[in-house]
């Protein structure tokens, strides 16, 4: 919370993290501040802590929807959190909630966050991962940018891979 503070309408930030947050810091800050949001997000890897606090928050309904793009990478390198991912979204399914996942090569670190009062996006160096490493996030509440992010992330997202596809084929 020290780190990213209050969120007002407007906001630019650079933040540098010196291994003192993650992007699921950020993510239940924005959450606990602004109130539910939608959450779509393009990242090179994901940690099992994360996926979690994310599939919680979708319970709470704190996040209202989420869609997410992994590289292809991530199912090799983070085989747990493949796991977790995996039967997250088929208990999430049978709860009537989605999480939506798709696979890409990609190396982009992009969370957008918003609802009818806040556009966040966030981006940077940051996975969702807990990193003790320098990070460094620009944050910016602009509707404008946030739309210009989501229209090439919703494009990505549907021309990429679905979660469950035979990854040593690519």
């Amino acid at each position: 919370e020290d780190t990213i503070g209050t969120i007002e309408k407007g906001d630019y930030r650079h933040i540098v993290s010196f291994g003192s947050w993650s992007v699921e810091h950020y993510i239940a800050h924005a959450l606990k501040q602004c109130g539910p949001m939608h959450l779509a997000a393009v990242t090179w890897s994901i940690a099992s802590g994360p996926i979690m606090q994310i599939c919680n928050s979708i319970r709470a309904k704190e996040i209202l929807s989420c869609r997410m793009v992994f590289d292809y990478r991530m199912r090799r390198w983070r085989e747990d959190a493949y796991g977790i991912l995996t039967s997250e979204r088929q208990s999430l399914l049978e709860m009537g909630q989605m999480l939506n996942i798709r696979l890409a090569h990609s190396h982009a670190k992009i969370y957008l966050l918003w609802n009818d009062n806040y556009h966040l996006t966030f981006s940077g160096s940051a996975n969702i991962t807990t990193n003790p490493r320098v990070e460094q996030m620009v944050m910016h509440e602009n509707e404008e940018l946030l739309m210009f992010h989501l229209n090439w992330i919703d494009a990505l997202f549907e021309r990429s891979d679905p979660f469950d596809f035979n990854v040593d084929k690519k």
